[in-house]
């Protein structure tokens, strides 16, 4: 469950230093992560759900954000949903690290 949420982000990574490098769009196989994986670390980061319906809303600290119940999800939406929680790619892989498997 867990690696494949590393990959995604590892894959992630690498994209956007390869596009940063050279400035031009490049067609970049990225692997795709499933919902409940990538929800179980924002609960043990303690953010609260706001609403759920057809995304799952979640806030902490002022910041908010949407899950999308796409299933699954794209690296780059995973990046994305990182960013706007106000975590960094570190931040987020260490409460996957706590996160009970």
């Amino acid at each position: 469950m867990l690696e494949n949420i590393k990959d995604a982000i590892k894959t992630y990574l690498e994209t956007v230093e390869i596009l940063n490098q050279d400035k031009q769009m490049r067609y970049v196989e990225v692997p795709l992560v499933t919902l409940f994986n990538i929800d179980a670390p924002f609960i043990k980061a303690r953010f609260r759900v706001i609403r759920e319906g057809k995304h799952i809303s979640r806030a902490k600290d002022g910041h908010i954000f949407i899950i999308l119940y796409n299933n699954p999800i794209h690296a780059f939406t995973l990046g994305g949903i990182i960013k706007d929680a106000g975590l960094s790619i570190e931040e987020f892989k260490k409460f996957c690290n706590n996160v009970s498997r």
